[in-house]
């Protein structure tokens, strides 16, 4: 087992992970359907909306270099095994719209300074964005969670864009 993946798994024991686990904001995919390193498979649960007909979203994420390195993510479409469709994406508002768009040049990971891909995109977000951004060797799973969680059940999400 390399570095990051002993740092990630070590994480998943940590008390601020497991009360998220705990408490149903989110859960780890496991077993037969979980992806094989450096990718892990979250869900997390939505409140219901009137147009749409899914109660959770999957998250996929890249980890390799864990905690070095934000994790990069995309929704997940868990029983095809691919990239969510766009129209099942969330509808997001305000300060993190921009961060669920689909129509930027990586698919596979967010565009927000919480991924590694609106990092590399945007070095200076972990200045702008101190609240939210991921900090090398400081940040963990968790944070990512909380933040997408936070997001996902707030007055910000309005439903799928489809």
């Amino acid at each position: 087992m390399s570095n990051d993946q002993l740092r990630f798994e070590e994480h998943l024991l940590d008390p601020r992970y497991r009360q998220g686990e705990i408490l149903g904001y989110w859960h780890r995919v496991i077993g037969e359907k979980a992806p094989s390193w450096p990718f892990s498979l979250f869900w997390m649960p939505i409140p219901p909306r009137s147009n749409m007909s899914i109660e959770k979203y999957y998250l996929r994420l890249h980890l390799s270099n864990y905690n070095i390195t934000a994790p990069g993510g995309c929704f997940w479409d868990f029983e095809k095994n691919e990239r969510l469709d766009h129209k099942t994406w969330p509808r997001i508002t305000g300060p993190y719209q921009a961060g669920f768009r689909t129509d930027w040049s990586n698919p596979h990971e967010l565009y927000a300074p919480w991924d590694r891909g609106g990092l590399q995109a945007h070095p200076e977000w972990l200045i702008q964005n101190p609240a939210v951004s991921w900090k090398s060797g400081v940040s963990r799973i968790e944070d990512y969670l909380s933040i997408m969680y936070e997001i996902l059940n707030s007055d910000q999400f309005h439903g799928t864009n489809g």
